[in-house]
């Protein structure tokens, strides 16, 4: 058993990312770092049938990884999910589970669907 010294609590970062995974246009709005996962929302700036998105792109288009701040790359295990809102709008959530825990504040970049993301470009915001 071990505890914990500190409380790792989530950091969230918002900003436009523009970016193309498995050839689909997406715009990422937030991005957020917790111990045990990271998370991401954006939009399609396509049309795009969200049911015609086969599981290996779901999975390439996931989180894959992100770096510490010691210059660490920790892999994660993710995907994404695509559906339609009601107003027809295609949004995304890209997820990622790091293989060990990590703490939220020493994470500057994640890996979404194989492109590196700098969380240094991004407005951060206190959870």
């Amino acid at each position: 058993t071990f505890t914990l010294d500190k409380k790792l609590s989530p950091i969230r970062y918002e900003g436009d990312i523009d970016a193309t995974y498995e050839n689909i246009p997406v715009r990422l709005s937030n991005i957020t770092i917790m111990a045990f996962q990271v998370h991401a929302e954006g939009e399609i700036l396509t049309r795009i049938d969200p049911t015609s998105v086969s599981m290996e792109q779901s999975i390439a288009m996931g989180i894959n990884g992100l770096w510490t701040e010691d210059g660490e790359y920790v892999e994660c295990v993710g995907a994404a999910m695509l559906g339609v809102s009601e107003g027809g709008q295609a949004d995304c959530e890209m997820h990622g589970n790091p293989l060990h825990v990590v703490d939220p504040a020493t994470v500057t970049a994640v890996s979404i669907g194989g492109n590196r993301v700098e969380l240094g470009e991004l407005e951060r915001l206190s959870e």
